[in-house]
């Protein structure tokens, strides 16, 4: 199989992003593109694989696993997170 199952869109997004586990200061996120499933978002602080993250928008909130962290130019990181609880329109 060649490719992603579903199609992205790009959408950019402001999103705060909380650690699930520990107690930690919640950082901000810019989403660059979403599905159905997951969301890349772009942010200052590195995220282990596997952590559990909530994502929260003006308009709701949604869990999500971090699944890559992606280390880019200037002190930025690209998250993969894929979405645990069914995903609904985060930027309306």
């Amino acid at each position: 199989m060649n490719g992603r199952r579903e199609k992205r869109r790009p959408e950019e997004f402001l999103v705060v992003l909380s650690n699930a586990w520990e107690p930690v200061a919640p950082a901000h996120a810019l989403t660059k593109n979403v599905s159905a499933n997951g969301i890349r978002a772009i942010t200052d602080q590195p995220w282990k694989p596997d952590t559990r993250v909530l994502i929260k928008s003006s308009t709701g909130e949604l869990w999500a696993r971090v699944i890559y962290c992606e280390k880019l130019p200037a002190h930025t990181f690209a998250l993969g997170l894929e979405l645990l609880t069914p995903k609904k329109r985060m930027d309306a």
